[in-house]
């Protein structure tokens, strides 16, 4: 069973539009549960993203952290 987390009620404007689709990309049934794991996924691929940045030597970043491009297979192998 997954660990219980502290939930707080809040009330936000949302396009429904938006809401739906997610709802169906998703695969649940609630409006609340779109949001709930659509806030949790937004949260996990930010640290997925933090963490390849800082220890993937195939991701090369600008000043504000983007990644530019991919190395070429050439990059790559001319690195090793």
């Amino acid at each position: 069973m997954a660990a219980r987390t502290k939930l707080k009620r809040k009330s936000y404007f949302v396009d429904e539009g938006a809401l739906s689709r997610a709802k169906k990309a998703l695969g649940v049934k609630t409006e609340a549960e779109v949001i709930r794991l659509s806030v949790e996924r937004v949260a996990e691929m930010e640290e997925f993203w933090q963490f390849m940045k800082k220890n993937s030597p195939l991701t090369q970043t600008g000043e504000r952290g983007e990644i530019l491009r991919w190395p070429s297979s050439k990059q790559q192998t001319a690195g090793q």
